[in-house]
């Protein structure tokens, strides 16, 4: 693109390619083979995902022949491994996972990895919202224990800053008179701990979805998804 004149869309004029890719180099994942040569001569070609901006390296597969089909058949088994932990989960309880679980499971490989990532990401919401009304938070309240955690003020944070100072104020007060957040807004011991059980509890009741899986399974599906999650 840049060899024929085209500049970064929808832009026909600065930045230029190299400035582009500067300001996104965080966000850009790059992907190629590099080949390995055995001791006994056997070349090995494995699949890469690099991180621009940490430098980390995932490794994702290994071939003697690093054709087009095996390529496709790599995104298509991260699609499978996902799918079927995402169409294993325990729907009581849930549901917007449940809903969505109604839906058509897309047959293209991209589009299926996408599906069951929405279904794993709502089936874990879910359990969170389970474990935040036994703790006893309500929603806004929640966003402020997510601030904190993220070393936020609450009224920093994206989810509310729109809404009227009063309102994220008096939440913060309420909570303050819990005993989670201390006088200068952020998290007194208490208010941590509470925000570490939610946490753990959300983990835990979202685990039964990858049950399905066994570890090496579980593990290849980490491992492709590492390099996706960080470039989102």
């Amino acid at each position: 693109m840049n060899a024929a004149g085209i500049d970064p869309a929808p832009r026909r004029s600065g930045p230029t390619w190299r400035e582009f890719l500067a300001a996104q180099a965080e966000g850009i994942i790059a992907a190629d083979f590099f080949h390995i040569d055995t001791a006994l001569g056997t070349r090995l070609y494995a699949l890469v995902f690099l991180e621009h901006g940490t430098r980390r390296l995932h490794i994702t597969g290994i071939t003697t022949h690093p054709t087009r089909d095996w390529t496709v058949q790599q995104a298509r088994n991260l699609a499978d491994l996902a799918t079927r932990a995402a169409v294993s989960a325990p729907i009581e309880g849930r549901a917007l996972y449940a809903g969505l679980r109604a839906l058509d499971v897309p047959e293209e490989p991209v589009a299926r990895l996408w599906h069951a990532a929405t279904l794993l990401r709502e089936h874990r919401g879910d359990g969170h919202d389970a474990a935040l009304v036994v703790n006893g938070i309500g929603g806004t309240e929640a966003h402020v224990l997510l601030a904190l955690s993220l070393g936020l003020r609450a009224e920093e944070f994206g989810r509310i800053h729109h809404l009227p100072k009063a309102q994220p104020a008096a939440v913060v007060d309420g909570l303050r008179g819990r005993g989670l957040v201390d006088d200068a807004g952020g998290f007194t011991d208490a208010g941590r701990e509470a925000s570490e059980r939610i946490e753990a509890l959300t983990d835990e009741l979202a685990a039964p979805a990858y049950d399905v899986l066994s570890t090496d399974e579980f593990d290849e599906l980490v491992a492709g998804l590492e390099p996706i999650a960080a470039a989102i």
